[in-house]
């Protein structure tokens, strides 16, 4: 039987939202090895969803195919309306284990070069990414830091700027892959206060991925659990 799982209201305020992610009837694997089975989902506007699973059950692939970079075996993933190859213009995304290159570099400029992207040449800090970079980081708390290199954060001051990377584009979307690695107990609830402002006064749709649910307990969000191929909703 199809595991629906669906939520029609955001965290704060309990109003009906529109559908920004929707998933239906889902098969994803690799080869003849399935990982997911069958799976309907659809997130709403300014809803917190959290995904659980054991390692290895296909949390990570799961939410590459919502981004595009995996494909469907069968089923359809609709980003914002559209297909979602299409749709991740949308979308900010956090991978799981990211790394800084070149530890001495500061917060800010980190940020600023991940505006840049893949443009060649001296970074040019205009007005609009100096607007971006100084929003995104506004957004999560980190102007406090923003000039210490980035070797001497803490875990959790790393996840905040790593954020304000996803933030950059104004997405409507936040798909995050174990945000809370690396970080101790109180930087956990400190993200996890700051992921439902961010759905509360953006109106960002928030799907993650973690190991623990503990961080979340005073935290309106729905509670989604991966494993043998069935995407069903747990216990919050």
């Amino acid at each position: 039987m199809t595991d629906i799982v669906s939520a029609h209201r955001t965290i704060d305020t309990g109003i009906a939202s529109r559908p920004v992610i929707e998933i239906s009837a889902l098969r994803i694997g690799f080869g003849k090895h399935v990982l997911l089975e069958k799976a309907d989902l659809c997130l709403h506007e300014g809803q917190l969803a959290v995904l659980m699973g054991p390692n290895g059950h296909g949390k990570t692939t799961f939410l590459r195919t919502i981004l595009g970079l995996h494909p469907c075996m069968a089923g359809s993933v609709k980003i914002l309306g559209r297909a979602a190859q299409l749709g991740r213009a949308g979308i900010g995304y956090l991978p799981q284990g990211r790394r800084v290159p070149v530890p001495q570099i500061t917060a800010l400029d980190h940020v600023k070069s991940a505006w840049r992207g893949d443009r060649l040449g001296p970074l040019n800090f205009s007005s609009t990414c100096h607007k971006d970079v100084m929003r995104a980081l506004e957004l999560v708390g980190a102007p406090g830091f923003a000039h210490r290199p980035m070797g001497f954060l803490s875990g959790g001051e790393k996840q905040r700027i790593f954020l304000a990377i996803a933030l950059l584009a104004h997405p409507k979307i936040l798909i995050l892959d174990e945000p809370m690695t690396s970080v101790d107990a109180e930087g956990q609830q400190q993200i996890v206060s700051l992921l439902a402002r961010l759905c509360r006064d953006l109106r960002l749709t928030i799907l993650m991925s973690t190991h623990h649910l503990d961080p979340f307990r005073l935290t309106p969000h729905l509670a989604l659990h991966l494993t043998q191929c069935r995407l069903e909703k747990a216990d919050a």
